[in-house]
């Protein structure tokens, strides 16, 4: 089981950054810029780290530097994107794929799912022209098996469904490296509606309930990109139901866009 919510965690954990206010902000995005920076080579530094919940408290324990950097453009899952690849240490952890227009920004992460059963769509980040979206499809699960262990025998199946809406807010400053920035925060909602059962050639030897909102709290820049995220789970006092009981934290640092 641990490792079963070792793999589910991912999809709640993610980054953000600070802001604070002033009267002349900078809006990199004025004229053709794109939504978020895309040459080869441009790269973004950020400061993240987990909290605990539902205080919020920073675990210095886990604070990491990450290095995320454009490596490359072409055609992913049938859309012009860049490639972005996050480091940490010089390891390579993480690829996303942005896809991009005038008004939208979509991510996709190649095996993002449950065990054997992934995702594999294509999440609308932010729109500027609507007030609220579907970052994805509604997707139900119906005795999904998403793991079979062949050491034990243990078979993990799922039942229930995975919502999501995300809602443009106001905009408000960040700071970045010492200049202000006109930002727009989009808070998106992921509601995780699960019963996850254990069995063992057919014969059920545990179940419990996944019943949680993953509240996301994010703010973007117009030709940089996510410039700060906020990820924490908040349970519906469902009993026994698993809970994240972590969240996460991630500042921006710096940038810079490759030429």
């Amino acid at each position: 089981m641990k490792k079963l919510l070792l793999t589910l965690l991912p999809l709640i954990l993610l980054v953000i950054t600070s802001c604070s206010e002033s009267k002349n902000p900078t809006d990199p995005g004025t004229g053709n810029e794109v939504l978020m920076l895309n040459s080869v080579g441009s790269y973004w530094i950020n400061n993240s780290v987990l909290t605990e919940q539902p205080s919020g408290a920073e675990i210095d324990s886990t604070r990491t530097i990450d290095s995320v950097v454009v490596t490359n453009n072409g055609t992913y899952a049938g859309r012009q994107a860049s490639s972005v690849v996050t480091f940490v240490n010089g390891v390579a952890l993480d690829t996303i794929y942005i896809n991009q227009n005038s008004n939208e920004l979509y991510s996709y992460r190649a095996n993002f799912g449950f065990g054997s059963f992934q995702l594999n769509n294509w999440t609308k980040e932010i729109d500027y022209t609507a007030s609220s979206w579907k970052p994805f499809n509604d997707t139900a699960f119906s005795n999904t098996t998403i793991e079979v262990d062949n050491n034990t025998g243990i078979t993990t199946i799922l039942n229930g469904d995975l919502k999501a809406n995300s809602v443009r807010g106001t905009t408000s400053t960040v700071k970045i490296d010492g200049k202000d920035y006109t930002a727009t925060e989009v808070t998106t909602t992921t509601k995780y509606n699960f019963t996850i059962k254990f069995t063992i050639q057919g014969n059920t030897v545990q179940e419990f309930p996944f019943i949680f909102d993953s509240i996301t709290k994010s703010k973007f820049v117009k030709g940089i990109g996510m410039v700060r995220m906020e990820t924490y789970a908040v349970g519906n006092g469902t009993p026994n139901a698993f809970v994240p009981p972590f969240g996460s934290l991630s500042s921006l640092l710096r940038f810079k866009k490759a030429q």
